[in-house]
């Protein structure tokens, strides 16, 4: 399942959360911060409410774990509130939500938590990290296009993208992290030597983390492992039908809207979806968007427009 997973991310072109995640799982086992015989189980089911522990195990299995028992109560009773606790990492979320989304439910996945240890963004306004990336993601019903998605850090930048960027010996897209000094960077290396990534949006994706890091562990309770989650599940169906539910996400809007230059630019003859060369137009379909250039995770569409996403994202930190 953990393979399986990674390597899905890769082929989506989210790199940061594919295979180049295995030496960080095998160190946490070696090191003990995640056991490899811990799998997850319910430990609770009250009413509306699931909680998930992941017995100090790898996230991926426990989070598919809540994704399924969350939809199948929400099937029920039109709602579920999940919480997923004493987990490692949970991988790319979107690949969870988009699989809810196919079945007809809306998911919202929010959390955080354990700063002692993931110290990586500095509030607004300040220069020493303190916060983690503090991922949302939020799954909706689509149309024959697919599902919405959004799946993202409250930081300009996620960690796993640093690490990659490291890898790869490349540049950070500019404006994303700080030096220990507080002075802008492009360098991976002066993040890891005490800098940190900025928040997005300012004071925004800042208010948003503290949202995250209050439901983690105020509302969770005390982070064991990596990180506290909290997952809402609706039943779609039981608000709207199928056929109104996908006549509002049919947003007719978006596949007319022209592409900014510089987008144009990377894109170009990459976009399986670009045409009318040389008119200044193209036409625009919201599945350009699976692949967060600078944000958590992207969209989890196997195969479906995923080769040349991967060199969309890579164009952002190739030096």
């Amino acid at each position: 399942m953990i393979a399986e997973h990674l390597a899905d991310s890769d082929l989506c072109g989210v790199e940061s959360h594919g295979v180049m995640r295995i030496l960080q799982y095998a160190r946490q086992f070696e090191d003990g911060y995640m056991t490899a015989k811990g799998a997850p189980y319910i430990s609770d089911e009250d009413g509306s409410f699931i909680t998930v522990d992941g017995r100090s195990g790898h996230g991926i299995p426990a989070m598919k774990l809540a994704y399924d028992a969350g939809c199948t109560l929400a099937a029920k009773i039109g709602i579920s509130a999940t919480s997923i606790v004493n987990v490692g990492h949970t991988g790319r979320h979107g690949a969870f939500a988009d699989n809810a989304a196919e079945k007809g439910f809306v998911s919202i996945l929010i959390g955080g938590g354990n700063r002692q240890v993931w110290r990586q963004v500095a509030p607004h306004g300040g220069i020493d990290a303190k916060l983690p990336t503090n991922p949302y993601c939020i799954g909706f019903p689509g149309d024959d296009n697919g599902p919405f998605v959004m799946d993202f850090a409250t930081s300009l930048i996620a960690g796993g993208w640093i690490y990659a960027a490291q890898a790869a010996g490349a540049n950070l897209p500019p404006g994303c992290i700080i030096d220990k000094y507080g002075n802008p960077s492009i360098r991976p290396e002066d993040y890891f030597e005490g800098g940190a990534i900025l928040p997005a949006a300012g004071q925004k994706g800042y208010a948003l983390a503290l949202a995250a890091e209050l439901i983690a562990e105020a509302l969770l309770g005390p982070v064991k492992t990596e990180g506290n989650w909290l997952l809402l599940v609706i039943d779609a169906k039981k608000m709207r039908t199928a056929k109104g539910l996908q006549a509002r996400t049919l947003v007719k809007s978006w596949q007319t809207c022209e592409i900014a230059a510089r987008h144009r630019a990377l894109i170009g003859s990459m976009s399986p979806a670009s045409g009318n060369a040389g008119s200044g137009r193209s036409q625009w379909n919201y599945r350009h968007t699976r692949g967060n250039m600078a944000g958590h995770s992207g969209f989890a569409r196997p195969m479906r427009n995923c080769k040349w996403l991967g060199r969309l994202n890579r164009s952002f930190i190739r030096k």
